[in-house]
């Protein structure tokens, strides 16, 4: 952990990171499966939904939520989603004759939502994610 702390990573992600180390004869490895997770990230970004998003099918009901300092989101896709979307309050939404989108941002939050800002999380879950 001293270690991955050391290259830049928070003491949460390191504890994290930890859980999935194996003891082995030769050491410590990691339990990740490379080749697995390579497949996934290629097919992550192989794919677009968007249009889901801007063409929502009969009766959805699409909840988005983003982090406050999220830098998962790119500036010009975060953009995208706040021109698709009408402000309202806390959230931003969008009504079309097939279905609703809504933006949750959770404020104080970076990509460990649940670290970051757990008492609003769990408040938006229980309120407006039934």
């Amino acid at each position: 952990m001293a270690q991955l702390i050391e290259q830049g990573l928070s003491s949460g992600t390191s504890n994290w990171l930890a859980t999935n180390l194996q003891r082995q004869p030769e050491g410590f490895v990691w339990r990740f499966n490379l080749d697995a997770i390579y497949e996934l990230m290629l097919d992550y970004f192989r794919v677009d939904l968007w249009k889901v998003l801007e063409s929502p099918a009969s009766n959805s009901d699409f909840r988005v939520v983003v982090a406050e300092r999220s830098d998962r989101w790119a500036p010009e896709n975060r953009a995208r989603l706040e021109a698709m979307l009408e402000t309202v309050g806390h959230r931003a939404t969008t009504v079309h004759s097939a279905g609703t989108v809504s933006l949750h941002t959770v404020p104080n939050a970076g990509h460990w939502l649940h670290v970051d800002n757990p008492a609003f999380l769990l408040e938006l879950m229980g309120r407006d994610l039934y």
